[in-house]
């Protein structure tokens, strides 16, 4: 028996549930024709994957995790930074306040050093 004949049937709200597939996802597997969508009952669709395509379709899956799992970690990184930015900007606003009151006590003192 060759793979074009064998199928894998999965319930859509399940698979979504358990992969975070979207339905537009679905949707353009199914005009790809890569799937085929059934109407089991009025309110369960099954998906009909010929396993030649279930491999495809898992390792797009696993590739859409992967990048997800990416952005969550850049994310995470760009947060870090821009608190260190913060922090080093009110460092130096900080510094910048003392540098100015130096200068003020130094102009004061060769005000009083000149008279």
């Amino acid at each position: 028996m060759s793979l074009n004949n064998c199928f894998a049937e999965i319930v859509v709200e399940n698979y979504i549930r358990a992969t975070g597939v979207s339905k537009m996802k679905i949707r353009e597997w199914i005009r790809n024709k890569k799937v085929a969508l059934i109407r089991k009952s009025p309110n369960k669709q099954v998906l009909i994957i010929p396993l030649n395509n279930l491999y495809l379709i898992e390792q797009e899956v696993k590739l859409k995790h992967q990048e997800e799992k990416m952005l969550a970690e850049d994310s995470k990184r760009l947060r870090r930074i821009k608190k260190k930015l913060i922090r080093a900007t009110m460092d130096l606003k900080s510094l910048i306040d003392d540098m100015g009151a130096v200068e003020q006590i130094m102009q004061k003192q060769q005000g009083k050093n000149s008279d």
